[in-house]
């Protein structure tokens, strides 16, 4: 019971970081393995991060960057950066993906507990509310049966009944990073704000899915293509209070101008995931808040941000 509790808890705070990320993974995949002449090295420090991944005569991923390099000119262009709804339709912003880690683990420090407060939050509920639901929909006897299609049927029925209640949840998670990107106070109950706006964003997840989906089983490489281009769809709800397809659309076509750069942010945020679960999860600790805030400071250099919390944003256009 004890083993399968820990799984489960793997399993939902990963899928909630991955699903950050627009990524979709299936919950059976547990290990990860890499052939005998690759190589790896990671470094963390409180002035340094540096990353490497390498296999014979290519380089994978590598990443360094000293935080003592913060210069007065570094501030100013990190921070004057907002985009806008037309900056970004018509492509006019730019970044690197070393910027935006740079930027991003400067702001890891100080934000770690609240993020990872939050994140166990979703993980308790998501986690009480799939067990009531494994109640009259287990997909473990199918699964036992060898009946593996019905198995990852019934666990994707179940997956979208609880979806209502997860989806604001991890939004506000998520937000938490765009926040702390725009250098805002942190609020963990802020996290429940969302939920006011359930249904556009259980419908837009929805439809999300199935187009994402839909472009994976015809050619696999629109699949690909629209699982990045719809990465800022949710948010956009939120901050610019777009309608479902509104949103879905200035996100593609803002995406679409730079797709390779933000492909590549967010390919490198999948490498440093995946390598932080391998020591025992620990480096999850930096990596979770580092792929949330530099998912924040994305859409800020692209889209601009005006405030996360919708009560508070509803209050300023009153006044």
């Amino acid at each position: 019971m004890a083993i399968k509790l820990a799984n489960k808890i793997g399993t939902t705070i990963t899928d909630a970081a991955f699903r950050a990320l627009n990524i979709m993974i299936i919950p059976a995949i547990t290990r990860i393995t890499l052939p005998d002449d690759f190589t790896c090295i990671m470094f963390f420090s409180y002035v340094n991060i540096s990353i490497s991944i390498k296999a014979p005569q290519y380089t994978i991923v590598e990443f360094n960057y000293s935080l003592e390099d913060n210069s007065n000119t570094k501030k100013k262009k990190m921070y004057n950066d907002q985009g806008s709804l037309e900056k970004a339709v018509s492509g006019h912003y730019d970044f690197t993906i070393g910027e935006i880690l740079s930027e991003g683990w400067t702001k890891v420090s100080g934000s770690k507990l609240k993020i990872f407060g939050a994140m166990f939050i979703f993980v308790v509920i998501t986690i009480l509310a799939n067990s009531f639901v494994t109640l009259f929909l287990d997909p473990e006897p199918y699964y036992e049966a060898g009946q593996l299609l019905d198995g990852l049927m019934i666990e994707v029925i179940g997956g979208w009944i609880v979806a209502p209640i997860t989806i604001p949840l991890y939004l506000g998670v998520l937000l938490l990073g765009y926040a702390r990107a725009n250098s805002e106070e942190l609020h963990l109950e802020s996290i429940f704000n969302y939920y006011v706006f359930v249904w556009p964003l259980f419908f837009a997840s929805l439809l999300m899915t199935l187009l994402t989906y839909l472009g994976f089983l015809l050619l696999l490489i629109p699949g690909i293509y629209l699982s990045v281009a719809y990465t800022f769809t949710l948010p956009l709800m939120i901050d610019k209070k777009l309608d479902i397809w509104g949103a879905m659309e200035v996100s593609r076509q803002a995406v679409s101008k730079h797709w390779w750069t933000i492909a590549g942010v967010n390919g490198t945020l999948v490498v440093l995931l995946t390598i932080s679960i391998i020591p025992l999860g620990i480096g999850l600790i930096w990596s979770i808040p580092l792929m949330m805030i530099s998912q924040g400071i994305m859409y800020r250099k692209i889209f601009g941000w005006r405030i996360h919390d919708p009560i508070i944003s509803e209050d300023v256009e009153r006044s």
